[in-house]
């Protein structure tokens, strides 16, 4: 509900400034949480994803997707616009009859937070079965899951939670205890409806996913798919639901929660709605029928075979292994002809990829990579590891471009109404060929590859893969990206139309501090 409220940052990649003097502060004054969850979850029924919807709004378009391109394959179309990002998530909330999964690292007590809460909420009042899994992050407060949790119809479970609950010196100290556990996090993201209807991709949920943040807003990328695949994406869902690791809501509170507690809660979210009902008036504060969105799924969707690629999640049994889907770039199991195109909003490659990279231009290949800037980085520790592969990606003949901070094509992933500070990247897809692509929450860096779960689809059709061609080589443009470069003497340095720097792009003086700072930490595989 509410209450569940997170920060906006990736674990060690969230490991800003503040948190490392913290941690020190901790080791320093020592203190214990005063309530502990225990070291096993406690016992908790195992459940799977329900059959297709053989009725409902849903299932309808299930059965026109099907006639249209077969009843084999998935129809699929790109959310490229933050503002439609949320309408197709509300749309599922609305339109469900007998189900919803969603499944997310990240979810804002913001503005869109609360709306799509309480429209899933409002799903569960007229009979949807809900099931929401989220990783805890830096989850604050834990009266909220309970309370969500208690609905008849609606089951919240915590990935990975922090043992410690109650203040942060506990949480310090339980961090540099057990860092082999808390340092990895479910970073997948799903949302699966009726089990006719999918959202995959880097959207987490939150203001500055859906372009309503006044502060900073991402470009991203999500697809919507409906169809078979939906099937798949929902067994991935089951693996992490009922894994070891996931703990019921209800175990998030020291008694059980009263219908008191739920209507308090749901009363709080509607409250925050209306403090922002002018911002999310466009997004319309009540359901809907979405006539509009289900005939443009029909119209406007392609198709072609897809799968889905996931890590297992991280083996709670000694001496185990966990199967990791996808470790280097060549294992997507796809042999480029001409192109590949790279979106990764963190890019920190190792050299077994910058060798991949550099077998690819030495055949001729085109390799073009779009990254954030230190301006447009929301993680500055990120970009501290990020900026000694510049010239190693470079001299292997490939492409590479950095998002401007003051992108001009805004409308895309903004509100015009609410003018933020600056532009931030968070899309992760790869577009081989134009004719295959992955899309996902996979960020080409050490973390995604090697520490965090992950998952996303790998789509072979040549529809998409051109309209993520187009949206790729958009965003690599002058108005919205800085292309570096190697002069003569093998230094960097930036172009974006008639505009040449020497420096890396950093929007303010203190984020080149920021970034002095952080590279000079040895954790730059944990990045």
């Amino acid at each position: 509900m509410r209450k569940i409220k997170s920060c906006p940052a990736c674990f060690f990649k969230f490991l800003n400034l503040n948190l490392i003097l913290a941690l020190m502060v901790l080791l320093l004054v020592g203190a214990c949480a005063s309530r502990k969850l225990p070291e096993e979850a406690p016992p908790k029924m195992a459940s799977q994803a329900l059959e297709p919807a053989g009725e409902g709004e849903l299932a309808d378009l299930a059965d026109k997707i099907a006639a249209k391109f077969g009843t084999d394959v998935s129809s699929v179309l790109p959310m490229d616009r933050n503002d439609d990002a949320l309408r197709w998530r509300l749309m599922l909330a609305d339109l469900a009859e007998q189900s919803i999964d969603l499944q997310v690292f990240i979810w804002h007590d913001d503005a869109t937070g609360n709306l799509l809460l309480e429209r899933i909420v409002a799903a569960a009042e007229r009979g949807v079965r809900v099931r929401l899994l989220v990783d805890d992050l830096l989850i604050t407060t834990d009266e909220g899951l309970a309370a969500l949790d208690y609905h008849p119809n609606i089951q919240v479970r915590i990935f990975n939670p922090w043992h410690g609950r109650e203040t942060t010196v506990g949480k310090g100290f339980e961090f540099v205890s057990k860092m082999d556990r808390l340092n990895q996090r479910m970073h997948n993201k799903l949302m699966v409806a009726d089990n006719h209807v999918t959202i995959v991709g880097g959207r987490n949920i939150g203001d500055e996913y859906f372009g309503i943040s006044s502060k900073f807003n991402f470009r991203d990328m999500d697809v919507i798919t409906v169809g078979p695949i939906a099937r798949e994406v929902s067994r991935t869902f089951d693996i992490y639901w009922n894994h070891d690791w996931a703990y019921a809501g209800d175990a998030f509170a020291d008694e059980a929660a009263t219908a008191d507690q739920f209507e308090q809660a749901r009363k709080g979210v509607q409250e925050a709605i209306e403090k922002s009902r002018e911002l999310l008036e466009q997004f319309t504060i009540e359901p809907q029928a979405w006539s509009d969105h289900l005939a443009e799924l029909v119209s406007e969707s392609s198709s072609g075979p897809m799968w889905v690629v996931y890590d297992d999640p991280p083996v709670s049994v000694a001496g185990g292994k966990q199967v990791r889907k996808i470790e280097r770039l060549d294992e997507l199991d796809v042999a480029v002809q001409k192109e590949m195109l790279i979106v990764s909003a963190y890019f920190i490659p190792d050299e077994e990829d910058i060798e991949y990279i550099r077998r690819l231009t030495e055949k001729g290949l085109t390799v073009r990579i779009l990254t954030n800037s230190l301006g447009s980085n929301d993680e500055i520790i990120t970009n501290s590891a990020y900026k000694y592969k510049r010239i190693p990606v470079l001299e292997t003949g490939a492409e590479l471009f950095e998002t401007r901070y003051d992108a001009k094509d805004r409308l895309l992933s903004e509100d015009p109404r609410v003018q933020a500070q600056w532009l931030g990247l968070h899309s992760k897809f790869i577009v081989v060929d134009r004719k295959t692509a992955y899309v996902g929450s996979l960020n080409l860096d050490p973390r995604s590859l090697k520490i965090n779960t992950e998952m996303g689809l790998v789509i072979e059709d040549p529809v998409l893969g051109e309209e993520l061609a187009r949206i790729a080589q958009r965003d690599m443009s002058p108005e919205n990206a800085w292309q570096v470069k190697l002069d003569e003497q093998g230094k960097l340095y930036w172009v974006s139309g008639d505009a040449r720097v020497t420096s890396q792009p950093a929007r303010t003086f203190w984020r080149r501090i920021g970034d002095g700072f952080f590279s000079l930490l040895p954790i730059k595989d944990q990045l």
